[in-house]
C-alpha cells in the first residue's frame, strides 16, 4: 500500500520518460529547484516523466521531476506548456491547477486559446488528479472507485495518524453494497459538466457526492463545486 503525498499510483498516471525538456528556460529550472539558488541544480541529474493520462488541461501536460542528486532526493510535479515554456509547480493547493485552467480560457492575440478538453469520459480522471494534488488543513479529499481503493486510503489515514483501524474485516460486506448499488453518472452541458454518485474519502470516512465543473462567467475562472454530500461510513 502507498503512503505518500500522491496516493494515485503509476497505473493511474501512466508515466513515461520524457527527453524533450532539455531546452527549458532558466525560470523553469529555478522553479524545479524551488528557487533555492544556494543549492546547485544539475539538469543532468534530473529524470523527467510525463503523464500520458493527464492531457486535458488545454495545452498543458503533467510532468514529474525526480532528483538523482544525493543533495536533493525529493520530487515535484508541475503542469508545463512545452510551446510557451510556462511551468506551474503543484504546491498542494488548488491555485496552480485552477490558474492554469483559467489561462486556457483567456483570449490570446485576438483569438481564443485551447479550451479544457473535459467530457464525460475523462472528468473522473480530472477530479482524481485534482484531489490527488490538493491537500486541505485536515487532509486529502480523494475519489475512490472500489472497496480496495477505499481500504488503501483508510490504511494510509491511520498510518499517518498512528491510529488503529477498527473492525477492518467487517468492512468488506458493507463496502461491496456501497459500490455495487450506485453507478457514477457524468453528463456534459454547454457550459458545465456534472458527475453524480462519486465516492470519496476524507479523514478516514467515506462519502457519496456530486460534483459540478464549470467556468464562472463573471470572472472567467474555472471552478469545482461539491453538492449532495452524504456520509456513508464514519471512521
Amino acid at each position: 500500500m502507498r503512503n505518500s503525498f500522491w496516493a494515485q499510483g503509476d497505473s493511474f498516471y501512466q508515466w513515461e520518460i520524457d527527453h524533450q525538456l532539455g531546452n527549458m528556460p532558466i525560470e523553469s529550472y529555478l522553479a524545479i529547484n524551488a528557487n533555492l539558488n544556494l543549492i546547485t541544480l544539475d539538469p543532468n541529474s534530473l529524470q523527467i516523466k510525463k503523464s500520458n493520462r493527464i492531457d486535458f488541461i488545454g495545452d498543458y501536460s503533467l510532468y514529474e521531476v525526480l532528483y538523482s542528486s544525493p543533495i536533493r532526493t525529493s520530487s515535484i510535479r508541475a503542469l508545463y506548456n512545452a510551446e510557451t515554456m510556462d511551468f506551474r509547480r503543484l504546491d498542494g493547493t488548488h491555485l496552480p491547477i485552477l490558474d492554469t485552467w483559467n489561462l486556457t480560457l483567456k483570449p490570446e492575440h485576438g483569438r481564443e486559446v485551447t479550451k479544457q478538453h473535459l467530457d464525460e469520459n475523462n472528468a473522473c480522471n480530472y477530479l482524481k488528479f485534482f484531489t490527488d494534488s490538493v491537500k486541505g488543513s485536515h487532509g486529502k479529499f480523494e475519489i475512490v472507485e472500489n472497496a480496495d481503493e477505499f481500504k488503501n486510503r483508510l490504511h494510509n489515514h491511520h498510518s499517518l495518524h498512528n491510529s488503529t483501524i477498527q473492525n477492518f474485516g467487517s468492512l468488506d460486506e458493507r463496502l461491496e453494497a456501497v459500490f455495487f448499488q450506485t453507478k457514477v453518472l457524468a453528463e456534459s452541458q454547454e457550459n458545465f459538466l456534472v458527475i453524480e454518485n462519486l465516492h470519496c474519502t476524507y479523514c478516514g470516512s467515506l462519502y457519496c457526492l456530486s460534483v459540478k465543473i464549470f467556468t464562472d462567467k463573471e470572472i472567467n475562472y474555472g471552478k469545482i463545486q461539491i453538492f449532495n454530500t452524504t456520509k456513508i461510513l464514519l471512521d
